[in-house]
């Protein structure tokens, strides 16, 4: 009888049966009883976008395992179903070290605040996030009732309303 300690490190989750082969004749033998791999490493996110987004915007997210990533409201509890319930994406697949693009909602309110989780297929969750995705508009100001038609140089004024506060120039 020969010991043998095979490392788990590397695999996925899974099932999986062993086999042991005959290096000098070929024989194998019969399979071992099933072997299940579990997962319990969460996802961790290396990188994702921070700052400043109007809605509509494309957003990046990187995670150093395969995972489904998530953007949810800052504040969301880190448990699956609020995670899922809150999210403002369809969960987007992310293969292991490389970046997943994401465009924002155009639904979303000025000045929300947003962050990023990652689920690994066994359902383990990553941290939140240490970056913030802050909701900024971006649209132009809007004039309205401003003064038309001919004013004199002397004694007129000319009045205006701006949807948004800033400087109203001629």
């Amino acid at each position: 009888d020969v010991a043998v300690t095979i490392p788990t490190t590397g695999l996925n989750a899974g099932y999986y049966i062993m086999y042991a082969v005959n290096t000098a004749t070929g024989e194998v033998s019969r399979k071992s009883d099933g072997i299940n791999i579990i997962d319990i490493t969460p996802p961790i996110i290396t990188q994702a976008s921070n700052g400043n987004y109007a809605a509509g915007n494309p957003v990046t997210v990187t995670v150093n395992k395969d995972a489904q990533v998530y953007i949810v409201p800052q504040g969301t509890a880190a448990t699956y179903a609020a995670i899922i319930n809150a999210s403002i994406n369809s969960p987007q697949p992310v293969v292991k070290a490389t970046t997943q693009l994401m465009t924002l909602p155009l639904t979303l309110l000025t000045g929300s605040k947003y962050v990023f989780y990652a689920i690994d297929y066994s359902l383990n969750i990553s941290l939140v996030s240490t970056q913030v995705v802050t909701i900024v508009d971006v649209s132009p100001p809007i004039i309205s009732n401003n003064t038309s038609g001919s004013v004199t140089v002397t004694t007129g004024t000319i009045s205006a309303i701006s949807s948004k506060d800033g400087y109203l120039y001629l």
